[in-house]
């Protein structure tokens, strides 16, 4: 997922948000995968190898896409996906996601609760 649109403003550093993640067994898979740190701990997005640096061709540096509104998430969902709720914490960029205009914020490092929402 890239920002068709970054806002002129920084966001609130820290926050509650939703992600998109494919799910294979105890593993979930978005830009990266979460191998066995799946939920219950801080992820960096450093930790993680960018899925071929379209962040940086449109001016911003990687980092976790996360949506504010979980309903506009859910439009997001593709078959065997799920969305999980998150926190995160060091927000550097706010805009609007690629295909459906969702408010999106990229952040450093997310904390992913248990279990899909509902």
């Amino acid at each position: 997922m890239c920002l068709t649109t970054i806002s002129r403003g920084k966001p609130g550093s820290t926050g509650i948000g939703y992600k998109v993640f494919k799910k294979r067994g105890r593993l979930l898979c978005g830009e990266f995968s979460t191998g066995r740190r799946q939920t219950k701990t801080w992820l960096k997005a450093g930790d993680y190898t960018d899925d071929g640096g379209a962040s940086e061709i449109i001016g911003y540096s990687p980092g976790f896409h996360i949506f504010k509104d979980l309903c506009l998430a859910r439009k997001w969902l593709d078959p065997g996906e799920v969305v999980r709720k998150l926190k995160y914490r060091h927000a550097y960029l706010a805009g609007e996601s690629t295909g459906y205009s969702i408010p999106t914020v990229v952040a450093q490092e997310i904390y992913i609760y248990p279990g899909e929402v509902k």
